[in-house]
C-alpha cells in the first residue's frame, strides 16, 4: 500500500482485499485496456508496453495498484492517472456494478471523487495512444531511473505533501526552510527529497505525524504557506 501512514498495532477497520477478484487486464479495441482494481501498476505499465501503447508511462515505478491510483488520482512528473482514464467501475454501497465517465468533477489533482462515494473502485478503462513496445519500454525504464535520481530509496509513503502548481511544491518550500535531514525518532525528513518522511529503520506512526506536524508548522512560520497531506493516514 502506498500513499498511506498506517497507525502501529491493532486497526479497528475492516479491510477489502480486491487482488484476487479484480485482477484481470485486457485490451479495449486499438487503444484502450480494460484494467481490475487490483492489477498493480507494474503489471499495467508491462501490459501497455507489450501492446505498444503509450500515454501512463509518467507512473512508472508507483508502488501501487489501479484502485488505488484512481482513487486518489495518482501521478508523478506533473501529470496524474486521470489524463488515460476514460471511464471507472464501481461497486455500490447496495453491491450494483455501476460504470462512471471520466467528466469534468470526477478527478482533481490527487483527488477523486470516490473518496466520498460509498463504493468500492472494481476497475478502470483507459484511453492510451498507439506507439511501439520498444519506445514505451524505454520511456519507462527512463522514468524509472529518474525516480531513482530524485526519490529516496528508504521506505515511505511516497510523497508527503501536495503540490500547488504553479505557486510552490512542497520538497522545495520544505528545503528552503532548512528541514531536510529533520528528524524525529525513527522518522526523517529525506535528504534526497524534502518532500519525502522516511523510516530509518525504526520509525512509529506518532514519529512520522509529529515529523509532519512540525514541517507544517515551520512552513507556515517562515512562508506562510499551508501544506497538505498527499498521503492519508489510517488511525
Amino acid at each position: 500500500m502506498s500513499n498511506m501512514v498506517i497507525k502501529d498495532g491493532r486497526i479497528n477497520r475492516a479491510f477489502i482485499s480486491v487482488k484476487n477478484g479484480f485482477s484481470h487486464i485486457e485490451k479495449k479495441g486499438a487503444l484502450g485496456i480494460t484494467a481490475g482494481a487490483g492489477v498493480t501498476i507494474e503489471e499495467l505499465m508491462n501490459f501497455a508496453a507489450k501492446n505498444g501503447l503509450s500515454g501512463m508511462e509518467f507512473m512508472a515505478g508507483i508502488p501501487g495498484s489501479v484502485g488505488g491510483a484512481v482513487f486518489m488520482n495518482a501521478g508523478a512528473f506533473g501529470e496524474s492517472f486521470d489524463k488515460v482514464i476514460k471511464a471507472v467501475y464501481i461497486a455500490d454501497k447496495r453491491g450494483k456494478i455501476r460504470k462512471i465517465e471520466n467528466k469534468k468533477g470526477v478527478f482533481s489533482y490527487r483527488k477523486s471523487v470516490f473518496m466520498k462515494k460509498q463504493c468500492v473502485i472494481t476497475g478502470a478503462e483507459l484511453k492510451l495512444v498507439k506507439s511501439t513496445p520498444a519506445k514505451v519500454k524505454n520511456r519507462v525504464k527512463h522514468i524509472i531511473e529518474l525516480r531513482k535520481q530524485k526519490h529516496p530509496q528508504e521506505p515511505s509513503a511516497g510523497s508527503f505533501f501536495k503540490n500547488k502548481f504553479p505557486e510552490y511544491t512542497a520538497g522545495r518550500v520544505i528545503e528552503e526552510c532548512g528541514l531536510k535531514g529533520k528528524k524525529i525518532g525513527g522518522a526523517a525528513v529525506s535528504e534526497k527529497h524534502a518532500n519525502f518522511i522516511v523510516n530509518k529503520g525504526n520509525a512509529t506512526f506518532n514519529d512520522v505525524v509529529k515529523l509532519a506536524a512540525l514541517v507544517k508548522k515551520t512552513v507556515f512560520k517562515k512562508k506562510g504557506i499551508h501544506l497538505k497531506e498527499e498521503v492519508r493516514y489510517i488511525r
